[in-house]
């Protein structure tokens, strides 16, 4: 925690509302933060954002902030946390409820990629444009940068995991599934950008086709689809 709450004296008639905060109050606070942060920084830059606008944007305090982060890198490094930590909670659920067929899992990971980018915008832009280009790696100590190239990698890995079974039971034909993750990866990371040109997208039917664009590049070899019955309505032309 900050030092702002070091040495705060025992109840008493002075003491800050946040020295002491309800647990479950304080990890709503914490949440409404991190989702505050992510927009702005989406939309201003990190740069540009400054911890009294994020503080503004919750109706907290600037102390009552720092109370939760300790600096802004520190709020920049749990927005990226949260949402590789969420995604990753998200993928894990979507494969266990799938059952143990590669195509299936597939299917489900790709089924909650797609939504994800399309529902939860801030989080996205956030990690889109702050941190997965590179350019920020500077405003973070490399300890919270190690642990969040962690998470990456977990993230990316149970992308993979499905294409590396599927291939090794003869269901993939695709020649590597690093190479089929990564494809499949760049598409659906692409998706909130071009669906900005298109009003009110369909979700249903933009999930079948990154469904039918992920069958493709990992290769269907025994007959199995990951794509499931076709949604009602042709698929988005632009």
């Amino acid at each position: 925690m900050p030092s702002l709450k070091t040495g705060a004296s025992s109840a008493n008639a002075t003491e800050p509302p946040h020295a002491h905060p309800n647990t479950n109050a304080s990890d709503e606070t914490r949440e409404r933060i991190i989702r505050a942060a992510a927009r702005l920084f989406s939309e201003q830059g990190y740069a540009a954002t400054s911890v009294k606008q994020i503080a503004a944007a919750v109706k907290v305090s600037a102390p009552a902030l720092y109370w939760h982060f300790s600096s802004k890198s520190d709020l920049l490094h749990a927005v990226i946390q949260s949402t590789l930590t969420r995604f990753l909670a998200s993928a894990r659920a979507a494969v266990a409820e799938a059952g143990t067929e590669p195509h299936e899992q597939l299917a489900a990971i790709v089924r909650m990629y797609v939504r994800i980018q399309l529902t939860e915008v801030d989080d996205v832009a956030a990690y889109s444009s702050l941190y997965a280009p590179g350019h920020l790696f500077t405003h973070l100590p490399k300890e919270a940068h190690d642990e969040l190239r962690t998470l990456e990698a977990e993230v990316f890995n149970i992308i993979r995991l499905p294409i590396t079974s599927g291939i090794e039971r003869g269901v993939f034909t695709a020649p590597s599934a690093t190479v089929a993750a990564h494809a499949i990866v760049g598409v659906i990371e692409n998706l909130p950008v071009w669906t900005r040109q298109i009003d009110s997208p369909d979700e249903d039917r933009l999930v079948r086709a990154h469904l039918e664009i992920a069958e493709r590049i990992v290769g269907i070899a025994d007959g199995s689809t990951i794509t499931g019955p076709p949604t009602r309505g042709a698929l988005p032309t632009r």
